[in-house]
């Protein structure tokens, strides 16, 4: 299972996170960095974690979430545990 921390690992990204300090990922990290865990063969769920209503507001984002939404669907179903 691999994720990411959409509220909080935008490093310089100016927009506002979960926390002071870290800011929110932008668009365009979610797309790259996303599909980048999509691509590799072993993945078997992916995430988004710390839910926060004002980022997943933004336009942008709810379009970059939905192209990664549909490239997971277009996935493989892989089990999640080691035999």
């Amino acid at each position: 299972m691999l994720g990411l921390n959409v509220v909080a690992g935008g490093g310089q990204s100016g927009i506002k996170g979960y926390y002071y300090d870290k800011p929110a990922m932008t668009a365009e990290q979610v797309r790259t960095w996303g599909g980048a865990l999509l691509a590799q063969p072993y993945v078997c769920a992916f995430f988004m974690f710390q839910y926060n209503q004002d980022y997943f507001a933004r336009p942008d984002i709810q379009a970059a979430v939905a192209e990664l939404s549909a490239k997971a669907q277009s996935l493989p179903i892989q089990p999640c545990r080691h035999s």
